[in-house]
């Protein structure tokens, strides 16, 4: 008898082609697939809480799949571990419901962007080197995240032939800090987001900050739903998936 599992992992996407499997790139989804496999000693097919891009990290992230449903739940995470490269941890594994799913079963994602305007090589795996300016206006930049807060529809920050089916998302916040030492966090909480979305909205904040494009225009480009003048996809390097919450999450708190 088979049974679901929801498992929750973490992995450091710098050497990877993004979490799904495609033709003749290295992929999370496709290396826990051939472990899993060889562990169970048959084909294991998992379904992930959604799709990153190549390069793109995420410090919470959960895959479904079924599995025995007498596994031994620790032992499986021990032995994946093991199995696993240095870039990707299983943290846990627990029993769901038949019918749960690891995509459709999200009430939201939360996303964090690092970047560092201070050279320093230990931040180069996950922190991207911003150097056009020392520092950030952060009233600036939460100028604009009142205005992105508001919005319902992002096409303007989409990228092109995505193939959505529509462009509505709910924004639940989006601030900037600052670390320390020239670093900067941007988090951004929301039910979906479109491919490619968030990177082209840091670049739309840090192009707005250094005064590239204007709120008017970013205000129009918004209210036509069409994309920027200018526009910017930053770097993968500095994105992560640092959250996913479902009902059962809510519940452990």
């Amino acid at each position: 008898m088979m049974a679901r599992y929801f498992f929750k992992i973490a992995y450091r996407g710098t050497d990877y082609g993004g979490w799904q499997i495609q033709p003749n790139s290295k992929t999370i989804q496709g290396e826990i697939e051939h472990c899993l496999s060889q562990l169970f000693a048959s084909p294991v097919s998992i379904m992930g809480c959604g799709r990153t891009d190549a390069g793109v990290h995420a410090s919470c992230y959960y895959f479904h799949t079924d599995l025995p449903a007498d596994v031994d739940k620790q032992n499986t995470v021990f032995k994946l571990n093991k199995m696993l490269s240095r870039d990707i941890a299983i943290y846990d594994s627990q029993k769901m419901a038949p019918d749960s799913h690891a995509r459709f079963d999200a009430r939201q994602r939360s996303y964090t962007y690092l970047l560092h305007t201070i050279k320093d090589p230990f931040l180069n795996q996950s922190s991207f080197h911003y150097t056009w300016k020392k520092s950030l206006d952060l009233d600036k930049l939460l100028l604009l995240s009142q205005f992105i807060e508001q919005q319902a529809l992002f096409e303007p920050l989409c990228k092109s032939n995505s193939g959505n089916e529509h462009f509505k998302c709910e924004i639940f916040s989006a601030r900037w800090q600052e670390l320390g030492r020239g670093q900067y966090r941007f988090d951004i909480v929301a039910n979906r987001f479109l491919r490619g979305m968030i990177r082209l909205m840091v670049g739309m904040y840090l192009n707005f900050e250094r005064d590239k494009i204007s709120l008017e225009e970013i205000e129009r480009a918004f209210a036509d739903q069409q994309q920027l003048a200018i526009s910017w996809s930053v770097p993968a390097i500095g994105l992560s998936l640092s959250d996913v919450i479902y009902d059962f999450t809510q519940s452990d708190e």
